[in-house]
């Protein structure tokens, strides 16, 4: 019997030795040179793919960064295991105090206050009843603003955003110097974040130097940056905050949130503060770029926007303009929305770390790796969606395929927490321009492209847009209802 479990004694401890010399041999996944690859290189990445297989590797200065490239991995690694919910760590965010938003924090306990705070107004449930008010206002504002400038479109959408996004989560108006602050802090942070171009993001031991000595250039750049976000973040945060405290509070994020707890300890002030920062800076430049994407592809699909025009005069007629409950009577629109949220993902790579080592399939996946989701490779797989660079709505008449919202918005732990809130604003802002007002492109066939950055930007294009007939007295017969 001792013989027995002796030999049985031995052959785990050889199954765990040879488990674990096997484990040493797994390589890394087909390696694609250097970091980042061109301009682009969501699209670089997709291409290599194609041959050297869906999940790519780089190596630099002693740095794993693992691409995903198909949904398969991406769902496999980062959406099923906890493992991958942390975030990289990034020098250069850590220097502009970006580390302690929802989207670069580490998971852990920051992390999940912060998304239970933002969970508490912006979840599925409420979210119409919290916020339709306030969004069907916005839809309004751009539109009347149109009505009067409609050739200045590219900046009117940007503007528009940015003010009702920074009076949801403060409740005011903001100033023309605040607005101006906030885009200086947004381009800040795009540029920071840019993958590749700061040696201190793959040399961590350059945050040593002292920011006096030459080579140094970027920590004096980064401190002026950092003390523009904290001061974009706090000073309408506390402003708020007193008026919570006198009762004169109007509804807002910040408003809610402190209303809805009995303490707030010093800890718990940052997170919102945090909290209430992010859902500015991500809230803006991602819908401006989902917002000016629609215009690009209306006026370069005119039959497309007819059909949607024709659905909604149908559905909603021609007396009213459409409303939140009206969505669901609208498939086709809802369609567009699918279709532009996958040809131009606003946030084209995703990134996420690994706690500890793991694999994949037959690769190994160094502790704390870059793991970057290529979410436009995903969205332009032509095996799941076929001529993936032409514009189709019709393509998700079909249930059976995958809607892109399962990725642009994040995957696993880390999903956008604010994810139904932008649907919200992109519904009513497509609903009603396509009702009051018709989009012809002017560029003769020039090809759509984007800014590459974090939050890529469409460029600057040439569209004509006419006032339908029945726009101004639409318009007038809301605001008087």
């Amino acid at each position: 019997m001792n013989s027995k479990i002796h030999i049985a004694v031995l052959v785990g401890i050889a199954s765990a030795i040879a488990l674990a010399i096997l484990r040493g041999r797994r390589l890394l996944p087909p390696s694609v040179g250097k970091f980042p690859l061109g301009e682009k290189p969501w699209k670089a990445y997709a291409g290599l793919a194609k041959t050297l297989g869906p999940v790519l590797s780089v190596s630099t200065f002693g740095k794993t960064v693992i691409i995903l490239n198909s949904a398969e991995s991406a769902l496999e690694i980062v959406d099923r295991r906890v493992n991958f919910a942390c975030k990289p760590r990034w020098p250069m965010a850590e220097l502009l105090g970006k580390q302690h938003s929802v989207a670069f924090v580490y998971y852990g306990e920051r992390h999940k206050k912060m998304r239970k705070v933002l969970h508490a107004s912006l979840n599925p449930t409420i979210i119409v009843s919290t916020w339709g008010e306030h969004v069907d206002m916005q839809s309004i504002s751009l539109c009347s603003a149109l009505l009067k400038a409609p050739d200045a479109f590219f900046t009117l959408i940007e503007d528009n955003i940015q003010r009702h996004v920074i009076g949801h989560v403060y409740g005011r108006q903001p100033t023309s110097e605040y607005c101006r602050i906030i885009k200086d802090v947004m381009d800040q942070t795009s540029a920071a974040l840019q993958p590749g171009r700061w040696m201190v993001d793959l040399w961590p031991a350059l945050l040593h130097l002292p920011s006096w000595i030459p080579g140094a250039e970027f920590k004096r750049w980064a401190a002026e940056a950092r003390e523009l976000f904290l001061r974009s973040m706090t000073e309408p945060f506390l402003a708020t905050k007193a008026d919570v405290a006198s009762g004169n509070a109007p509804f807002s994020f910040v408003q809610y949130a402190l209303q809805n707890v009995d303490y707030i300890s010093p800890e718990d002030e940052n997170v919102l503060i945090d909290a209430a920062g992010t859902f500015v800076t991500a809230g803006t430049e991602t819908t401006v770029s989902v917002l000016l994407t629609f215009v690009a592809m209306m006026s370069r699909h005119p039959d497309v926007q007819e059909k949607a025009f024709r659905e909604i005069q149908e559905t909603v007629g021609d007396d009213r303009l459409a409303n939140l409950q009206d969505r669901e009577s609208l498939p086709y629109l809802e369609c567009i929305i699918k279709e532009l949220l996958r040809f131009n993902p606003s946030v084209p790579l995703i990134p996420h770390s690994n706690m500890r080592e793991d694999t994949y399939q037959d690769y190994r996946i160094p502790q704390k790796s870059w793991i970057l989701i290529n979410v436009w490779a995903v969205l332009h797989d032509e095996s799941t969606y076929p001529n993936p660079e032409k514009f189709i709505p019709e393509r998700f008449k079909q249930a059976s395929t995958p809607d892109p919202r399962s990725f642009v918005f994040g995957l696993g732990r880390r999903r956008c927490p604010g994810a139904a809130f932008a649907e919200l604003v992109l519904y009513i802002s497509m609903v009603r321009l396509l009702t009051l007002f018709k989009f012809t492109s002017m560029d003769d066939g020039q090809p759509f492209d984007v800014v590459p950055r974090l939050v890529t930007i469409p460029k600057p294009f040439n569209c004509r847009i006419t006032v339908r007939a029945n726009a101004r007295a639409l318009l007038e017969s809301h605001l008087t209802r």
